[in-house]
């Protein structure tokens, strides 16, 4: 039998926050709402980005709250603006969105909670500042930035209606002990030589490498 996929208007969306999953809600997804609602509403309002521009040392220029996306301008105190355009009209979400910098794409990127994470997050990885060359930027821009894998397992994340990847393996018991099983599998052996303790190996769900720790500790002794 053919699976039926329902196409519902990623754009539609329902007070602070939307969710367009197609199978129902996950569990635990009325908490997720909740938080992901909190942050939206917080993000909205200029007060938030006051405290993010003056983390870069800098002052809102301008703030703009649109029906499906931000508009934020920061100056910096030596003169250098921060155009900031955020979208959550095709793809990502409020605390999510599709990102722009000073014309620079960035894909769909998280808000921290705390305004100095986001600015040291804006000013560390995505060629702000105007004081490098191209080739610099570019640099910059791909530093600690997600792999096009990475990319498109935010996405499909999204498609079932998770903030991002980190949202979905903490809401699923079973994703998450397959990727566990996966790095038992592939990394256990140079993790075992890391002289990582057995028994926080064992916290994580790392039982065959944490065996492999203790025979390797054990031929040191």
């Amino acid at each position: 039998m053919k699976a039926k996929f329902i196409n519902e208007n990623m754009s539609e969306s329902s007070g602070d926050f939307y969710s367009h999953r197609p199978f129902g809600n996950a569990p635990g997804q009325e908490r997720i709402d909740r938080e992901n609602a909190r942050k939206a509403a917080r993000f909205d309002k200029s007060d938030f980005w006051w405290e993010v521009a003056r983390e870069m040392d800098g002052e809102l220029d301008d703030f703009e709250l649109e029906e499906e996306g931000r508009s934020i301008s920061i100056r910096q105190r030596n003169g250098d603006i921060l155009d900031i355009q955020q979208s959550w009209r095709y793809d990502g979400s409020p605390t999510k969105p599709e990102t722009t910098i000073n014309g620079n794409e960035l894909g769909r990127f998280a808000i921290w909670d705390d305004p100095a994470d986001v600015a040291e997050d804006y000013m560390a990885n995505k060629g702000y500042g105007g004081h490098t060359d191209a080739d610099e930027i570019d640099e910059s821009l791909n530093e600690g930035f997600a792999t096009e894998e990475g990319r498109n397992l935010d996405r499909i994340a999204g498609w079932l209606g998770y903030d991002d990847l980190h949202e979905m393996l903490g809401d699923n018991p079973g994703l998450f002990e397959a990727c566990v099983t996966w790095i038992d599998d592939t990394f256990g052996e140079q993790l075992a030589e890391e002289g990582i303790l057995p028994e926080e190996l064992e916290r994580v769900g790392l039982y065959n490498t944490a065996d492999d720790a203790r025979r390797i500790m054990g031929e040191d002794e």
